[in-house]
């Protein structure tokens, strides 16, 4: 990613993210350049000739002990947690334009962010996923969040997001209450990881 593609990937954000999502937890361009001072080689973009079909941020961090959040792990939409020395690289985001889904955007985004754990011997990938299947699910299903998240690591159910990130190898370590504004997921995220060698 690239100063000249910082409108792009905001006007990309606004499309994958509507309402009910919080228009005050997508990036500016302010927050795109903060990343791309403080750590250009984490940031990523996908083109279709001159148009951004898919963008990528990431962090590197040193982990907070115990249950974490978003905030808390990246320091705000500005990155002001990122470590140069940390051990650990976070997933902020991934955006791909509803029009270029299904084509292996997500996938190769993933393969660049487990270049970035192996190139910089790392620790772990680790991020945080959106559940935004979860409300609808819950109008027409007695249970909990965990049977949720469960049903769709069984493959009983898919959602948006957990989904794909179950197959691109990540593993389910916890489910976080309370750890972002987001309607559709309950205000639940899901934390994953992947770490190298396995």
């Amino acid at each position: 990613m690239l100063p000249t593609d910082f409108a792009g990937v905001v006007a990309l954000q606004r499309l994958c993210f509507p309402e009910p999502f919080p228009e005050s937890h997508l990036w500016t361009t302010d927050h795109l350049n903060a990343h791309f001072e403080k750590f250009p080689e984490g940031q990523f973009v996908a083109t279709a000739g001159s148009l951004i079909v898919g963008s990528c941020s990431n962090n590197r961090v040193c982990m907070p002990a115990g249950p974490s959040d978003w905030e808390e792990i990246n320091g705000g939409l500005s990155f002001e947690n990122f470590d140069p020395k940390g051990p650990h690289l976070f997933g902020a985001d991934i955006s791909v334009h509803p029009e270029f889904r299904r084509i292996g955007i997500g996938r190769r985004f993933y393969n660049q962010r487990f270049d970035l754990v192996e190139g910089f011997g790392l620790k772990s990938y680790v991020t945080i996923c959106r559940i935004p299947g979860y409300h609808a699910w819950r109008s027409h299903h007695e249970g909990t969040v965990e049977q949720y998240v469960n049903g769709v690591a069984e493959k009983n159910w898919a959602d948006l997001t957990l989904t794909p990130l179950l197959q691109y190898e990540l593993t389910i370590v916890g489910i976080l209450p309370n750890c972002m504004d987001d309607e559709e997921s309950g205000n639940y995220g899901v934390r994953l990881e992947w770490l190298p060698g396995l």
